[in-house]
């Protein structure tokens, strides 16, 4: 797979199976994104053991516009870097990046109009909703 990413270009791969710690350690020549579903099982510590990295962070059932119970990724960002996924929309995301300092959000189904249509007036206040949260947590004026 690590061949395969960089023969096309990629610096970076998203992993969202069951890579171990040593798995995601071996790849060395592009960035990893690990993929975690955060439900009642997920603990943040979890996290430690894959080394200071970058983490998806999405609901359980990935794809459908659901969140998760953002209080049990309090702390994620203590590990690496963290992209939240699953259920962000204009009305949230500003919210959750509040929270949580994210490195980045993942949006798909918040910013559509119906399944794999996307709507740009969405699209547009989704996007402004990012520009004021991160301005506020800069402590711009």
């Amino acid at each position: 797979m690590e061949d395969f990413a960089v023969s096309v270009g990629l610096h970076a791969v998203q992993l969202h199976g069951s890579e171990t710690p040593d798995y995601c350690s071996m790849i060395q020549r592009v960035k990893v994104i690990k993929s975690f579903r955060v439900d009642s099982a997920f603990r943040v510590d979890t996290l430690r053991s894959y080394g200071s990295g970058t983490f998806l962070l999405d609901g359980c059932s990935p794809g459908t516009g659901s969140s998760f119970n953002w209080d049990r990724a309090f702390g994620a960002n203590a590990f690496g870097s963290i992209i939240l996924a699953g259920g962000l929309n204009p009305e949230n995301v500003a919210h959750a990046i509040s929270t949580h300092h994210p490195f980045g959000v993942d949006v798909a189904s918040g910013v559509e109009s119906k399944p794999g249509k996307k709507d740009y007036e969405t699209m547009r206040r989704f996007i402004e909703a990012v520009y004021r949260a991160d301005v506020a947590l800069m402590g711009a004026p």
